[in-house]
């Protein structure tokens, strides 16, 4: 068994809408279908302040004949500290394992929806090895929320529907607050996070509880930092058609919203 990567990167971005940015072809004897182990996105551009920085949702589209959707994710972004002044911060990618086939002469679509306008450009990497596919098929779904402003819990926050004809079992929840941090000294917390409840009407048995907090940053001078999710291993029913409602309680009261990427197979 051999492993390889092939990798690809964006021109620059420049809008929050979704843009077909960038392709990768994956080179092998005719008829071979290999297997993909993980898909990995990095975005990167300037920090700017007061902004959200760079980083978005990221979607992958295979064109030979197999079906990868949805395969799309949120990878983390950076941010600065204060509205005046920043730093320097480390851009690392978002990686996660997966299980898809993947025929050689395969021609990938890369799709990007950034979360801000800045100029940015987005990286993806396909690791995949020499062996016949075989297994179940990872899928990724995402979702956003709406910005929010208070302390208390907002219902429903973010709201995906799984598609008609690819349900199966969810095996993590990866949750990333989005928001800008406050100028340090704004006490109790300045930074975005907070707790998500996970609900699925349609389960066969019941998520709930189904909560976990994610990760936050706190900040006592001027500076940057790395906001990323924490990958949650769960084991839960997803069935096809459902739609699955997070709530979100935030931590303090900036504004900020939530995104989620169900990993299933």
């Amino acid at each position: 068994m051999v492993s390889h990567s092939k990798c690809c990167i964006s021109s620059a971005l420049t809008a929050v809408t979704r843009s077909a940015a960038s392709t990768i072809t994956i080179p092998g004897k005719k008829g071979e279908i290999y297997t993909v182990v993980a898909v990995e996105a990095l975005s990167y551009g300037t920090l700017e302040t007061g902004v959200v920085g760079a980083g978005g949702k990221v979607e992958l589209e295979n064109d030979a004949g197999v079906n990868w959707k949805p395969l799309e994710f949120y990878t983390g972004y950076p941010v600065a500290i204060t509205s005046t002044s920043s730093g320097a911060i480390d851009c690392r990618s978002k990686k996660h394992k997966v299980n898809l086939p993947l025929p050689s002469g395969s021609i990938i679509s890369c799709y990007f929806t950034p979360y801000d306008n800045q100029s940015q450009k987005f990286t993806v990497t396909i690791h995949y090895i020499k062996k016949a596919f075989s297994g179940k098929q990872t899928h990724m779904k995402a979702g956003v929320g709406a910005a929010v402003a208070a302390a208390t819990k907002a219902a429903d926050h973010v709201s995906i529907t799984i598609p008609s004809e690819q349900g199966g079992q969810l095996y993590a929840i990866d949750a990333i607050p989005v928001g800008i941090f406050e100028i340090a000294g704004t006490a109790p917390y300045g930074t975005p996070g907070g707790k998500v409840e996970g609900h699925n009407p349609s389960a066969l048995e019941a998520w709930e509880p189904t909560e976990v907090y994610t990760d936050v940053m706190c900040a006592l001078v001027a500076g940057a930092a790395k906001i990323d999710g924490i990958l949650n291993p769960v084991d839960l029913d997803l069935p096809a058609g459902s739609v699955v409602t997070f709530d979100y309680t935030p931590n303090d009261d900036l504004t900020q919203y939530l995104v989620v990427t169900l990993l299933y197979e």
